[in-house]
């Protein structure tokens, strides 16, 4: 309806007056931006600590597949090491050479001994446990720190002999 039909009295309370919304763009994308941006760094630092994780396991796999074949034990450890580092130099300062220990399988007890055992064939442990969270690759926000987890750790064991 139109407002010079209305009486003079409803006409006044028919125009309504506009509020000034100039800022309320800005505010709704504040509103909105931050959580956003969190979730999407929470997911770049999840993401890295899963290639991280996957990039750990390949090379304790691929360290104690290289040492297939060798019978000389100071060798295959050697090889080992060798593989490992070169698969994980990608991460820079962020992985150690004394985060990873290269040891042999003994019937019974495991991982662990220094010296393949006697007249039993060599089966080689690399172990790797990497202190993520002391070198993380991307630091966590305050607010997203348990996103990554604290250590990460990879075995694997191979028959070699």
């Amino acid at each position: 309806m139109s407002q010079r039909f209305l009486p003079p009295r409803l006409r006044a309370l028919r125009v309504v007056r506009r509020r000034n919304e100039s800022g309320a763009a800005a505010v709704e994308f504040a509103i909105v931006a931050i959580p956003f941006f969190l979730l999407l760094y929470g997911l770049i630092v999840f993401g890295m600590a899963l290639a991280v994780k996957q990039s750990v396991t390949n090379a304790a796999a691929e360290g104690a597949r290289s040492a297939v074949g060798i019978s000389d034990p100071a060798v295959a450890i050697a090889q080992a090491q060798a593989t490992v580092n070169n698969r994980l130099d990608w991460l820079g300062n962020n992985y150690q050479p004394g985060d990873v220990t290269i040891s042999w399988f003994t019937p019974g007890s495991g991982c662990g001994a220094s010296s393949p055992p006697a007249g039993s064939p060599m089966t080689i442990c690399v172990a790797i446990d990497l202190p993520y969270k002391a070198r993380e690759v991307v630091p966590a926000a305050p607010i997203i720190q348990n996103v990554t987890p604290e250590n990460l750790r990879s075995l694997a064991v191979v028959q070699i002999y």
